[in-house]
């Protein structure tokens, strides 16, 4: 309740930092759980690598030099993880039912970037889907879109 006074008094000044927060930290979220997909298989390859930058810029809807920024954090972040609720669970409560496709279909263009889908990189994609509550369908559609869009 006195936070929400508080929030209530800071005025809009700190309703636009919580926004730049969130957008932050989601973007942090998605950038350790891109790293994961990327590593899932035991190697990152120069594609890999080079869409994982592209997916951190069009996930956290940032330009290149703070995506940067952002996967050299969440390398940190995702050496230290031993799971992906707290990433996931800061996503699900934030994220549009849309903008977990979006980033479902990032995950597998990162998967696909290498030519070959990997049985780790489906098995992390899709432990992060059902974290995320995204449906069984969604799941696939998503895969077909990133599919589709690699070839």
């Amino acid at each position: 309740m006195i936070r929400e006074l508080l929030k209530g008094l800071s005025g809009n000044a700190s309703n636009r930092q919580s926004e730049i927060d969130a957008q932050v930290d989601n973007g942090l979220a998605a950038a350790v759980l891109l790293i994961e997909v990327m590593l899932a298989d035991g190697h990152a390859d120069d594609s890999e690598q080079e869409q994982l930058h592209k997916a951190v810029m069009t996930v956290a809807k940032t330009d290149s030099a703070k995506a940067n920024l952002l996967i050299e954090e969440a390398k940190v972040l995702q050496k230290e993880a031993t799971d992906f609720f707290r990433y996931t669970n800061s996503l699900h409560q934030s994220l549009t039912p849309q903008a977990k496709i979006d980033l479902l279909v990032q995950l597998w263009t990162l998967a696909f970037a290498n030519d070959e889908i990997d049985r780790y990189e489906e098995h992390v994609i899709r432990r992060i889907a059902d974290l995320l509550y995204v449906p069984h369908n969604d799941f696939i559609r998503s895969k077909i879109i990133a599919r589709d869009g690699h070839v």
